[in-house]
């Protein structure tokens, strides 16, 4: 059972971004199964890299298209992104240093990541993008 089921209100009917999206839940899908396995532990450095490596790619392309098109919140979007970027991060540290904790901090950031950043600050963009490419 999935700790966090792709819906229809989370698209944004950019398929980049949402197939970007979808990698996003698929990875909080990832460290809460191996929770429940008891292997956290195991994949969380996977999981934090892949993330980073999604947040440098993801964040890039959002980032590009809004200074080619000019969005109003371009600003306002960064440094979301930037502090996202901060928090994981910070959570690659305290995994780096031993920290037991890091799995259920990151479950809860990411969930919130998407019920914060996604539902809210990216959907302001949808229609903004309506008649515009995003590559």
């Amino acid at each position: 059972m999935a700790f966090y089921d792709w819906n229809p209100g989370i698209e944004t009917g950019i398929a980049l971004i949402d197939s970007q999206h979808r990698r996003l839940v698929d990875l909080i899908n990832d460290l809460h199964e191996a929770m429940i396995a008891r292997k956290g532990k195991e994949i969380t450095a996977r999981v934090l890299d892949e993330l980073a490596d999604y947040t440098v790619y993801h964040f890039g392309v959002e980032e590009r298209a809004f200074a080619k098109h000019g969005y109003e919140r371009a600003a306002e979007q960064k440094a979301s992104h930037d502090h996202f970027v901060a928090r994981l991060e910070d959570m690659r540290a305290k995994y780096e240093r031993g920290s037991l904790m890091v799995n259920v901090e990151a479950l809860d950031f990411l969930l919130g990541w998407i019920k914060k950043h996604i539902l809210n600050e990216d959907m302001l963009y949808v229609p903004f993008f309506e008649d515009k490419s995003f590559d």
